[in-house]
């Protein structure tokens, strides 16, 4: 493996990220055409349930694999984990792989959230508004899972 290799792995990380966020974005604005069939949004609502749950997969499996843990903070305690304020406001955008796993975790569990929402939506014959505002929890969730608060 070459120095240059965790490089091209963060930047596809990060790559994975922009599509799925891409796809989000897509769906919503055909959920509110009127010219889009219902089936298309079925359809969309499936790739996006597909296209979350393979990055989920991929990044937790990615993370899993990583063997070097950053440092511990001096002020913890032995055997304390350093913690992410889950609440906070998002700071700037950092590259995935730099994400907090509580926070990656937390993100992409309110983005799985939305698209079981929007899915049960759309099952249900409900609104294309109501599909959409499913699908902007989505969005919000995942424009903000790489960036983490400050610390």
């Amino acid at each position: 493996m070459t120095a240059a290799a965790p490089d091209i792995r963060a930047q596809g990380r990060d790559k994975a990220l922009e599509s799925v966020k891409g796809l989000t974005v897509q769906l919503i604005d055909r959920t509110r055409a009127a010219d889009t069939p219902d089936s298309q949004i079925w359809a969309g609502v499936q790739a996006l349930t597909d296209a979350l749950r393979r990055f989920a997969l991929a990044e937790t499996e990615t993370r899993a694999d990583e063997k070097v843990e950053s440092p511990p903070l001096a002020s913890l305690r032995p055997g304390q984990a350093e913690t992410t304020d889950l609440a906070a406001e998002p700071g700037p955008e950092v590259a995935v792989a730099e994400v907090p796993r509580e926070w990656f975790n937390s993100k992409i569990t309110e983005a799985q959230t939305g698209v079981n929402a929007a899915r049960s939506a759309v099952e249900r014959g409900a609104s294309r508004s109501e599909i959409a505002k499913a699908l902007e929890t989505v969005q919000t969730a995942l424009s903000v899972v790489n960036r983490p608060p400050a610390p």
